[in-house]
């Protein structure tokens, strides 16, 4: 289905049901954070966030956990 060919309200309510992202780094680190806030998670764990590059097959750290 062309995307064109779907109202935009449509297309953008779609897109946070699915909790899509434009930029996968961002997303991490929101991850990132939101994981080390939750009340059960000890400050000791130590959260790191990764994107891995389909075309490349390379693997990027956004979140060192240990800076």
């Amino acid at each position: 289905m062309d995307q064109q060919n779907i109202s935009e309200p449509l297309v953008e309510r779609l897109r946070e049901w699915l909790h899509a992202f434009e930029d996968p780094g961002d997303a991490v680190v929101k991850e990132a954070r939101a994981i080390k806030k939750l009340e059960f998670i000890p400050d000791s764990l130590i959260v790191h966030g990764l994107v891995y590059n389909l075309s490349s097959g390379k693997l990027e750290v956004i979140v060192n956990g240990y800076e």
